[in-house]
């Protein structure tokens, strides 16, 4: 009780704030934890992933590189294959480094997409006998990344604890769900800008504010990403009711895309 009124006198709990007493420690504490850290204390499987996922990140920007040089397909697939292997990159990272499950299996769906992209490309011609191989290449990879990620995730556990700070289950679990959470946005964030830049650059638009709008609801996506991010670490409720506000938005634009393509015959 005393504890409570001197937090009070302090300032530490207002009556008016809309933030709850985080249970989480905060993550600005004394001790940071650095990424050399997180690799040492990885497990051997878990840095053979980051080694074998990491040729394969490089590997798929090239591949987006020579799209762009070849001007049979338009040069907004070869960019969306360099924006997704910077994210399969970034997922990759943080799946492994901070022991994120659900950031690991999107990382192996970023992966699945650009070899998806790599049939569709040979299906279009078929003259170019390198994207056959780079394509059973890139299936190899993933392939591989699902007989190691299981061996991976058995071994995690030291970041999380680290991180939290407590052997306590529910605490853990908590945070885990909050990685599961930052793990789904930032997917969502990646599908998303993948559409935009299509319907940006693939769609016909009538006049000059149409590819304005789109190139807004991208901008609009990176931010809505932050505020979701700013949201759940701060457990502020103001600022979750507005990132949820804003996902309203969002689900709206996706459905007049798929209205807009639907009522064209030329698109599928």
């Amino acid at each position: 009780k005393t504890l409570v009124s001197t937090m009070t006198d302090k300032g530490a709990l207002s009556p008016r704030s809309t933030s709850s007493i985080k249970i989480l420690p905060p993550s600005d504490s004394s001790k940071r934890i650095t990424w050399w850290d997180r690799y040492k204390k990885a497990s051997i499987y878990a840095k053979i992933f980051l080694f074998v996922s990491t040729i394969h990140g490089i590997a798929m920007a090239g591949v987006g590189t020579i799209s762009i040089a070849w001007k049979e397909v338009s040069d907004v697939y070869g960019t969306l294959s360099i924006f997704v292997a910077l994210c399969f990159l970034y997922f990759m990272l943080q799946g492994v480094l901070k022991e994120n499950t659900i950031q690991l299996l999107c990382c192996i769906i970023s992966a699945v997409l650009v070899t998806v992209y790599l049939v569709w490309f040979y299906t279009l011609d078929s003259s170019h006998e390198i994207v056959a191989s780079l394509a059973f290449g890139s299936m190899c990879f993933c392939i591989l990344y699902l007989i190691i990620a299981p061996c991976v995730i058995k071994k995690f556990g030291w970041y999380r604890y680290n991180k939290s700070q407590t052997t306590n289950k529910h605490t853990m679990d908590m945070y885990y769900v909050y990685q599961k959470f930052q793990a789904m946005l930032l997917m969502d964030a990646e599908v998303c800008i993948m559409l935009g830049l299509l319907v940006t650059f693939e769609l016909r638009h009538q006049n000059f504010l149409g590819y304005i709008g789109n190139i807004a609801c991208i901008l609009f996506e990176i931010g809505w990403v932050i505020l979701g991010i700013r949201a759940v670490r701060t457990e502020h409720k103001l600022i979750t009711q507005g990132f949820m506000g804003c996902t309203i938005f969002l689900i709206a634009y996706v459905v007049v895309i798929c209205y807009w393509i639907a009522k064209d015959k030329q698109y599928s």
